[in-house]
């Protein structure tokens, strides 16, 4: 009867050290969960916020930029937010490494800009888009720090 009651306490340790580990386990995962669910959105939305500051949007249409003069900090990355009207245009800043091939109507895209000195710069149409095609520009003004 001992060897038996022995056997049975045994198997009950064995249990409750198994039932002890995956309490903890569901402990962690559940603290865990709890962590991705509170900081994860939080996150995001702190991360939109950032993402929303020094956007400048920018509508191109045949044939001109509006508006087209644009103004940014040296130094300061900033966005531009550029949408096409009617027809496939293009986008460059001449002088800094800033260029669009196809922004496409109806279509946003973002470009991410940082002008290292300040200054004028010039920015263009780079896909023919009509007659009127040489006269799509505008300029960045740049002030310093």
């Amino acid at each position: 009867m001992r060897t038996l009651m022995k056997v049975v306490s045994m198997r009950a340790r064995q249990r409750l050290l198994r039932l002890r580990a995956i309490g903890t386990g569901e402990f962690v995962a559940l603290g865990i969960a709890a962590v991705v669910l509170v900081v994860g959105p939080a996150s995001v939305f702190a991360y939109g916020r950032w993402m929303d500051r020094n956007v400048l949007v920018v509508h191109a249409q045949q044939w001109q930029y509006a508006p087209n003069v644009l103004h940014a900090t040296a130094g300061v990355p900033f966005r531009i937010r550029l949408v096409s009207e009617d027809v496939v245009h293009g986008f460059r800043i001449i002088g800094l490494d800033a260029q669009v091939t196809e922004l496409i109507p109806g279509k946003s895209m973002d470009l991410t800009v940082v002008a290292p000195k300040p200054g004028t710069y010039v920015y263009m149409c780079t896909t023919y888009c009509g007659l009127k095609h040489a006269r799509m520009f505008g300029r960045l003004i740049v002030a310093p720090r």
